[in-house]
């Protein structure tokens, strides 16, 4: 029997919650428990991405690593991770950048913010975010003269 939606929604930002939680393990298993509600179809895009505008970088960092690993069936997600390339945490924005590589081509429409990651102060990121356009736009094989 599935949950109704209002208890999915509680156990969703339960685990939200988790991911600010002061012990590390328990965030971990936070963002392990929400991976899981994916995959099993619960709508955490929304909450998730809602969570990468959290007060504490924490928070931000690990829903940008949830999303990732999400993909790219939460390409849902795109708009705000491509948003999170602009978060003061560098951390968040390399985060996202990286997110934003494990959803290829599905995350096409992030390739503007991308390249405006190019030029972030954080080398990091800007490393980030060049993988990630290379994964999203790969260069066209060559072929060689017969």
């Amino acid at each position: 029997m599935n949950p109704s939606p209002l208890n999915k929604e509680a156990h969703i930002s339960e685990r939200i919650s988790g991911l600010s939680h002061p012990d590390r393990l328990e965030r971990v298993q936070a963002a392990v428990a929400l991976v899981h509600l994916g995959r099993l179809g619960w709508e955490v895009v929304g909450p998730l991405s809602a969570a990468l505008k959290d007060a504490r970088p924490v928070v931000r960092k690990m829903a940008a690593l949830v999303l990732g690993d999400l993909a790219p069936e939460a390409r849902g997600a795109v708009p705000a991770l491509a948003a999170s390339l602009g978060d003061a945490d560098e951390g968040v924005r390399r985060r996202a950048a990286v997110a934003l590589g494990q959803y290829g081509p599905e995350a096409a429409a992030a390739v503007p913010a991308l390249r405006t990651a190019l030029a972030d102060p954080d080398a990091g990121v800007r490393s980030f975010a060049a993988t990630a356009l290379a994964l999203i736009e790969p260069a066209p094989r060559r072929t060689e003269a017969a």
